[in-house]
């Protein structure tokens, strides 16, 4: 199971009856933001070595994800 950021937990728990174009309009745009925090944030700790890991039983490095594709990993459930 993905995790869910929490503008998609605001926008699955909003009754989507009562949601008009200006809500949709501010919950799309607070989920760019969302994913851009997030992936500012993967970057800065990319660039401050967390995140590094090594196989121990072959010690050698685990390839790296790019911000957007540990994104999409972690909260797409596409």
């Amino acid at each position: 199971m993905k995790k869910q950021t929490a503008v998609e937990w605001i926008e699955e728990t909003i009754d989507k009856r009562h949601m008009g174009a200006f809500l949709k309009s501010l919950i799309e745009n607070a989920k760019q933001m969302e994913k851009q925090q997030i992936e500012d944030a993967y970057n800065e700790g990319r660039k401050a070595g967390i995140g590094d890991y090594v196989d121990i039983e072959w010690g050698r490095n685990v390839t790296e994800l790019t911000a957007e594709q540990y994104y999409n990993e972690t909260f797409k459930s596409e």
